[in-house]
């Protein structure tokens, strides 16, 4: 019996072939995915990329070709595909296309590949559906809606989750409090609600942000079902009448936020690919002390980070009025986020709903923080939807994926962010035009 599935509805992608997964993924293979190409005889003389395809995964990858490293321990390393010089994945055509789907057919390649951007998390039942923002189709919300794709993402669900799965246990609400599927869903459904109306992204996001602070401050033991929907409307309710109408009259952040800010921008600001992490303690270096420069706010931007040098200081500056269409793409954004359960929970490391809502938030200030930055790169001071589409790019290329904004770390910093208020200001900071 097939797994029900929860689909993205509002969302669209058709692949364009435009490789920059084959580019920007590190790609590890299973046993059976390994044993699998070498059957199809690849080697670094047919590989598109000139390089063998596979090599081990994982600091001690050296080790595990050595001669005198038992079998047994071999087999129980980690492989990935290897990247070619200019990072390309080893199987990347140079008409764009890979080489193991065009010689042995699209089921042959890695799971890993074919799964992308798609993203599944559990569900009561079933499984919900989510995508990756990293891939530039799926910003721009090109090519055909993702329901008309459903039979091929029934297909990839039959080989992502286990054999006799029937779904999941809801994510925690909060760090002390647990509730079933259906008060966990009525929760869920009030954030989703406050971004289903076109209109300005950012106050729809502050009235989503309080609700959820007051959800985290609350105690349910004695509030389920129809109760909990008449409290939610009531918070709803009280977000839009108490909260600023003008982002003008938010306070500017406090300087120990703008600090924890900066170093959370410094997770985001970078790629590292494959290729990148093949070149040793160097890069690891660079990024640090990039990091550190931001963090310090003094002279400029880092060279080997998001784009080019440009003013630290400038980065805190208002990157408002959103260009057009950036709104809707916010907006998707977080309702795919939050319709695909890919905020908390399994895909985010366990976080519960409120601690993985208000990081999903904290993404808004940071993909138009590296939107700006960006465009003072390019010697411009106004935003492009292009800036905030290469900007959410790189954001949600991090965003659950890379260990750093998942980690206890980071998770302190959101969490700082939101008691002391600073959350709320730095999104209306970063939507608000200058002066």
């Amino acid at each position: 019996m097939a797994v029900p599935l929860q689909l993205p509805t509002i969302q669209h992608w058709t692949c364009r072939s435009c490789a920059g997964c084959c580019r920007e993924h590190q790609i590890e293979i299973t046993d059976e995915e390994r044993d699998r190409l070498a059957e199809q005889g690849w080697t670094a003389a047919n590989a598109p990329g000139g390089v063998e395809p596979v090599v081990p995964l994982g600091a001690g990858s050296r080790f595990v070709s050595a001669k005198w490293l038992p079998a047994a321990f071999k087999r129980r390393a980690r492989f990935r595909l290897n990247h070619a010089p200019d990072g390309a994945c080893a199987f990347l055509r140079p008409d764009g296309l890979c080489a193991v789907h065009k010689e042995f057919g699209e089921a042959t390649k890695p799971l890993a590949c074919r799964v992308y951007p798609y993203a599944f998390h559990p569900s009561k039942k079933g499984a919900t559906v989510s995508l990756r923002f990293s891939c530039p189709t799926v910003t721009a919300n090109g090519g055909a809606a993702v329901t008309e794709n459903a039979a091929e993402i029934r297909t990839l669900a039959h080989d992502v989750l286990p054999a006799g799965y029937k779904g999941g246990e809801p994510p925690r609400l909060s760090r002390s409090q647990a509730v079933g599927w259906a008060d966990f869903d009525r929760i869920r459904g009030a954030l989703t609600a406050c971004f289903t109306e076109a209109g300005p992204f950012a106050p729809a996001l502050l009235r989503a942000v309080y609700i959820a602070a007051l959800v985290d401050r609350s105690d349910f033991a004695a509030i389920s079902g129809r109760r909990l929907g008449e409290f939610l409307d009531l918070v709803s309710n009280a977000a839009a009448e108490e909260l600023p109408a003008d982002l003008q009259e938010y306070d500017p952040p406090t300087r120990a936020g703008e600090l924890a800010f900066r170093g959370a921008l410094a997770k985001y600001a970078h790629k590292d690919t494959a290729a990148a992490a093949a070149g040793g303690l160097l890069p690891r270096l660079r990024r640090v002390w990039g990091a550190t420069k931001l963090v310090s706010a003094a002279g400029l931007t880092p060279p080997g980070l998001w784009a080019g040098p440009v003013p630290v200081a400038r980065l805190a500056e208002a990157a408002g009025p959103l260009p057009p269409g950036a709104d809707e793409l916010f907006a998707r954004f977080v309702r795919v986020k939050l319709d695909g359960l890919a905020f908390c929970g399994p895909a985010f490391d366990g976080w519960p709903l409120t601690d993985g809502f208000f990081a999903l938030a904290l993404t808004f200030p940071l993909t138009l923080t590296l939107a700006r930055w960006r465009a003072l790169a390019d010697g411009r001071d106004r935003l492009t939807l292009e800036d905030v589409r290469e900007a959410l790019r790189l954001t949600d290329h991090h965003h659950g994926y890379d260990p750093g904004t998942t980690g206890s770390n980071h998770r302190r910093t959101v969490r700082q962010l939101q008691g002391a208020g600073d959350l709320a200001k730095l999104i209306a900071r970063s939507a608000r035009p200058p002066g």
